[in-house]
């Protein structure tokens, strides 16, 4: 195991770790600002630890994720207010319409990790390269899935109207995974990019990533589950 898979794995530890403490004990904190407190640790954290403390590699990555965080919100606003499948309950944050304001920050989380995850294992020969953009979306679709099963218990969000496989929405499945793979894509032609030309290729994720949902809750929600 290489130093900078073992310093993400017990940095991860830690977190989740403090997460689970501050999410679940009761210390008068409304939820949303529990979650705006977590979403700023890891961003800050991830900042020290790339520019300062030289822990991990990723530092364009980073902040790819980080840029295409901004944009993630509109997927989760069209799912909440123009299908209505996905419900943000009042949790003392602001939101921008629908959707909870730190859902901006939130999204780098799982993008940067799924895809810093596939790229040690293409960089240490556990996979070959061209499957470098494939398992980043294995990995955002597991973190997608586990994030699914555990948001609704705080709750950060949930599926309403939909089939659901626990408490995942089947008809998201699918585009999580081409979302890892096409951020994964995309990064690798905007990493050399200027800031404008990186702003573009945040934005095209998330265009990509609210058809994805939509074409996948039309087939599954409005023919393929008819058949089951």
């Amino acid at each position: 195991m290489s130093r900078e898979l073992k310093n993400l794995s017990l940095f991860l530890i830690v977190y989740s770790a403090f997460s689970v403490g501050i999410l679940f004990f009761p210390i008068g904190i409304r939820t949303g600002h529990k979650m705006a407190i977590l979403v700023c640790l890891f961003i800050l954290s991830m900042i020290y630890l790339i520019e300062i403390h030289k822990a991990f590699g990723g530092r364009k990555l980073f902040y790819f994720s980080l840029l295409t965080s901004l944009f993630q919100v509109f997927p989760d606003w069209f799912l909440s207010k123009v299908l209505a499948v996905l419900v943000f309950p009042e949790d003392g944050f602001p939101k921008i319409g629908t959707v909870s304001l730190y859902m901006a920050g939130l999204w780098t989380i799982p993008l940067f990790l799924s895809a810093r995850f596939a790229r040690m294992l293409t960089e240490q020969g556990v996979l070959p390269r061209t499957f470098n953009h494939f398992a980043t979306g294995l990995i955002a679709l597991i973190i997608f899935w586990i994030s699914e099963e555990t948001m609704h218990l705080i709750p950060v969000w949930y599926a309403q109207n939909v089939q659901t496989i626990g408490n995942s929405a089947i008809y998201v499945l699918p585009a999580e995974f081409l979302l890892g793979l096409f951020f994964s894509y995309t990064y690798e032609q905007a990493k050399d990019s200027s800031l404008g030309a990186s702003i573009l290729h945040s934005a095209s994720v998330a265009l990509f990533y609210t058809g994805a949902l939509a074409i996948s809750f039309l087939l599954v929600e409005k023919y393929i589950m008819k058949f089951l």
